[in-house]
């Protein structure tokens, strides 16, 4: 009995033996096979995200959180207008859109979207009329300001407003001029990264030449008492 069960065992032992050989060589068989090259799509995707001396125009993503109020929605769109045609609007809404306290889904959807600005509106009680802007660097976020909006005036108001008036809406692809008025955009730190965030969005396409003729909507914002206006 006992040299039964060793030859049963030895005879396991070669089986096992003979099943690792095969799986190395499958392994070895795998590792020499010549690497699949991408489809054409996908080579002009890798192509578009590389690095580039001269980069492309920075595109812009405009998000939704849970609950958005009608006036920070009018607010969006407005920014929305001024990055046209490098913006992208997303309609649907986003649940636990909150960049400060998770940015996880944020970075994801801009990462996603190869959008390195970004704006998400949201409402709550604690926060009414909420608007958060910020910069993505490298798939995480840069900075960001976090605005309490508290009116707006759209082109659309003002055409309700004055419907004989002639009111030249932004043009696609034209540059607002934007003047900074008061002694904060040069002083405080934090009037300084706001300023730099919304030149940011209405710069659009670099130029080498200003578009003839000038650009007919400036932009004047000043800051007083904690508040900015636009």
């Amino acid at each position: 009995m006992a040299k039964g069960a060793k030859a049963g065992k030895s005879l396991v032992r070669k089986k096992d033996t003979a099943v690792k050989k095969k799986e190395t060589a499958k392994r070895k068989g795998e590792a020499a096979k010549p690497l699949k090259q991408p489809s054409a799509r996908a080579q002009r995707a890798i192509k578009a995200k590389a690095p580039k001396a001269i980069e492309n125009t920075k595109q812009a993503i405009f998000l939704r959180g849970t609950k958005t109020s009608e006036l920070v929605g009018d607010v969006l769109k407005s920014l929305y207008g001024l990055r046209k045609p490098h913006g992208l609007m997303m309609q649907r809404k986003n649940e636990n859109m909150h960049p400060f306290e998770d940015a996880s889904s944020l970075e994801f959807l801009a990462t996603k979207n190869d959008c390195s600005i970004f704006a998400v509106a949201n409402h709550s009680k604690k926060r009414p009329h909420n608007l958060t802007v910020g910069r993505t660097f490298d798939g995480h976020v840069l900075d960001m300001v976090e605005l309490g909006i508290e009116g707006a005036t759209t082109f659309e108001d003002l055409q309700k407003a004055f419907p004989e008036a002639t009111i030249d809406t932004k043009r696609l692809g034209s540059k607002p001029c934007v003047a900074f008025v008061g002694e904060a955009w040069e002083q405080s730190i934090e009037h300084k990264q706001l300023r730099s965030l919304l030149l940011d969005f209405v710069k659009g396409q670099v130029r080498s030449k200003p578009p003839i003729p000038p650009h007919p909507h400036p932009r004047i914002t000043s800051p007083g008492r904690g508040r900015c206006r636009m």
